[in-house]
């Protein structure tokens, strides 16, 4: 820029445009790959949603495929909260292929079913606060979207889990 501004032999104001174009440019890039690094994770809600929709019925014969659909949701839900809450502190300028940012998006919503998924054998197996599960079908599903908004939830969880089972065996129980 001072350089352009002191010379008279460079052409300040096409520098400056090429200047504004690149920084264009590069804000669409950004915006790109956000874009596809949260597409998994609302396109999963979305589908979820309108797959527990449409199988409404299934919630009346209180059929295990309408506890898996709704499970998922609320997981999705959750790590949906999640991925858009922290996308804000992820550096996308930092990978040169799309296809990490969907690689990311997708590791992270698998992630928030994978912790539903264990969150929901906790609160059946009666490990994780049992009293949750029978106040309401809501609080359980709130349990579910809670599993799959936090990564730290379940790490924390299968640590006191395990130091549980372990003063249990040492105590002869």
């Amino acid at each position: 820029m001072s350089t352009c501004l002191s010379s008279d032999e460079i052409d300040g104001k096409h520098e400056f445009d090429d200047l504004i174009s690149t920084i264009t440019k590069e804000h669409e890039e950004l915006v790109n790959n956000r874009a596809i690094y949260l597409s998994p994770a609302f396109f999963s809600s979305i589908a979820l949603f309108f797959l527990c929709l449409f199988n409404m019925e299934l919630r009346l014969e209180s059929s295990p495929h309408w506890i898996v659909l709704v499970s998922l949701l609320a997981s999705s839900l959750g790590g949906s909260l999640s991925i858009l809450m922290n996308a804000k502190t992820l550096n996308f300028e930092e990978f040169k292929t799309k296809r990490h940012y969907l690689l990311l998006g997708i590791e992270r919503i698998l992630l928030a079913f994978i912790a539903g998924s264990v969150a929901y054998i906790a609160l059946k197996s009666g490990v994780l606060s049992p009293s949750i599960i029978s106040k309401s079908y809501w609080s359980f599903m709130l349990m579910l979207i809670v599993a799959g908004f936090s990564e730290s939830f379940i790490p924390s969880f299968l640590s006191k889990t395990e130091n549980s089972m372990h003063n249990r065996v040492a105590k002869g129980l």
